[in-house]
């Protein structure tokens, strides 16, 4: 989907995309955690909810997990402004 994730369960990995201001997580109905890590590993962001907000942070490559439905999924997105 333009502008969020789309968790591939196959794989357990999300499929990147390029966030612009706001990271919306489909393919998933129980979403447990969402954390958001910059390159360095410092989680810049986490919550609950299918949409987070990314418009403060810096335009680059983030890494993502989600907890969701009794699973794990990692993956990149790209944030844009």
């Amino acid at each position: 989907p333009e502008g969020g994730v789309e968790v591939v369960e196959a794989d357990r990995k999300i499929a990147m995309n390029v966030v612009n201001k706001v990271l919306t997580i489909t393919g998933v109905s129980r979403i447990s955690s969402v954390d958001v890590y910059d390159l360095t590993g410092r989680k810049v962001v986490s919550g609950i909810d299918s949409q987070i907000d990314m418009s403060a942070y810096a335009t680059g490559v983030y890494f993502v997990r989600i907890v969701a439905d009794g699973n794990v999924y990692g993956g990149k997105v790209v944030n844009r402004e």
